[in-house]
């Protein structure tokens, strides 16, 4: 990310860790298929290990919560649940036909809650052009989108943890395989 400013790119940054990422997935993905070992999955949990609370507390250091207006605050929570609202018909369209049933949607619906990577990674873009362009009252507003974006990590990362550990025993059932291989539900 800090290349991409050095660059004169700097919108680059957040987009290019992201696509890194998945490119990097697909790799692995098809080294694991091919049956090779590997030590990236022990790597990068070590790495993610040392590395999240450092993200998150950076992207938190800009927030000055003695600051936070009101209406930041209801503007916020209330793009959170517009969205949560959103994500929940999303997920109700995208399973329909899929054969999963009710429990395993509601199942998916929680887990789709804790939005909280992609906002520390662009949360903060907005404000960081507009204070390279010299533009005051487009900081202030950038300052309004990380807040928001710091609110919705701390509000959806918690609660969505929370909310896939508690349901995932009681929403969702094993596959228990028979002697003709065929799964079926315990």
């Amino acid at each position: 990310m800090f290349a991409s400013r050095g660059a004169h790119l700097s919108g680059a940054g957040a987009p290019g860790c992201l696509v890194l990422a998945f490119v990097a997935a697909i790799g692995w993905r098809n080294k694991a298929a091919s049956k090779e070992e590997d030590d990236v999955d022990s790597l990068f949990a070590r790495w993610y290990q040392l590395f999240q609370p450092l993200l998150f507390g950076l992207i938190g250091y800009e927030v000055n919560v003695g600051a936070i207006e009101q209406r930041t605050v209801g503007l916020g929570l209330g793009i959170l649940a517009i969205g949560f609202f959103v994500r929940s018909l999303t997920v109700v369209l995208v399973t329909f036909g899929g054969g999963f049933n009710l429990r395993e949607q509601i199942f998916i619906v929680l887990a789709w809650l804790p939005k909280a990577t992609v906002q520390a990674a662009i949360g903060s873009l907005a404000m960081d052009m507009a204070r390279e362009a010299g533009l005051t009252a487009e900081t202030e507003v950038g300052l309004q989108i990380l807040t928001i974006a710091v609110l919705s990590i701390v509000i959806t990362a918690p609660l969505g943890s929370a909310a896939i550990e508690i349901s995932s025993g009681r929403l969702l059932r094993k596959p228990v395989r028979t002697s003709d291989d065929k799964a079926s539900v315990a």
